[in-house]
């Protein structure tokens, strides 16, 4: 039988199925993430869209604030695994200087990765920046799971230019000048609405030309009956598995708000 080796800690695998057979429980475990599935009825997966300078990040800190989300951003994601200095992260690291794209599957198992090992606290997750292009969502869905909901945050051209312009003034960032502000406005009005049309059924649209704290509201609105029957599903497993008799109660009780709010939701 083909042999492999325990990612981290060295030891060898030789039953690739699960459950994993040295039961160390790494994310970094390939039995352990074969077996190892998200459900989305309790842990919901939203990926937060927006172009340059929509605000996304901003709104994403007021989400975990407000609802104990877990934010994943796949490019800090991606940086924090170059500077592990793991030999992944030197091959990222000879992609980037060379001015390569990092292959989508390499990307993919970064995350699957950092998902895995939040998931049994996560009371749902925000992918920030993630997909790019409708290709990585469908893959994202087949060899993650499927998403609940994509948030996307609509600003229009001109709004996003005059942020980034702004921001440009004070930030240091090598990429904010105009001429890579121009590129990276037009890669995203390219790859977005396709992105958009593929997942139409689950898209959650927010006007972000407002405040910051205004557009929070509008997200608040919106999401409230996704994480309404999140929760009532987290609550009716406690109590299915013999809690207390006010887990019920309370389970019951989030259920119905969120069957009012849905009835009267307009995504």
């Amino acid at each position: 039988m083909d042999q492999k080796y325990c990612v981290s800690c060295d030891e060898p695998v030789v039953d690739k199925k699960p459950p994993c057979p040295l039961m160390c429980n790494s994310p970094k475990c390939a039995a352990y993430q074969d077996r190892y599935k998200i459900n989305t009825e309790l842990t919901p997966i939203i990926w937060v869209l927006g172009g340059p300078g929509s605000g996304k990040e901003t709104q994403c800190r007021k989400i975990v604030t407000e609802f104990g989300f877990t934010h994943l951003s796949t490019g800090d994601l991606l940086r924090a695994e170059v500077e592990s200095g793991s030999e992944r992260g030197k091959c990222l690291t000879s992609i980037m200087e060379r001015g390569g794209l990092v292959p989508n599957d390499l990307v993919l198992a970064i995350l699957k990765e950092a998902m895995i090992l939040k998931a049994p606290t996560a009371n749902g997750f925000l992918i920030d920046g993630y997909p790019r292009e409708k290709s990585q969502g469908m893959e994202f869905e087949k060899t993650i799971a499927p998403v609940s909901a994509i948030l996307f945050f609509d600003a229009s051209h001109g709004t996003l230019t005059q942020r980034l312009n702004t921001r440009a003034l004070t930030s240091g960032r090598v990429d904010d000048n105009a001429a890579t502000i121009k590129l990276r406005l037009q890669t995203f009005a390219d790859n977005n609405d396709l992105v958009l049309a593929q997942y139409k059924d689950k898209l959650i649209t927010v006007d972000a030309e407002s405040h910051p704290d205004a557009i929070f509201q509008m997200v608040k609105e919106k999401l409230g009956p996704l994480v309404l029957r999140a929760e009532a599903a987290r609550l009716a497993r406690v109590a299915a598995q013999g809690a207390l008799p006010s887990a019920i109660a309370t389970a019951s009780a989030a259920a119905g708000v969120y069957n009012s709010q849905q009835s009267g939701q307009r995504m």
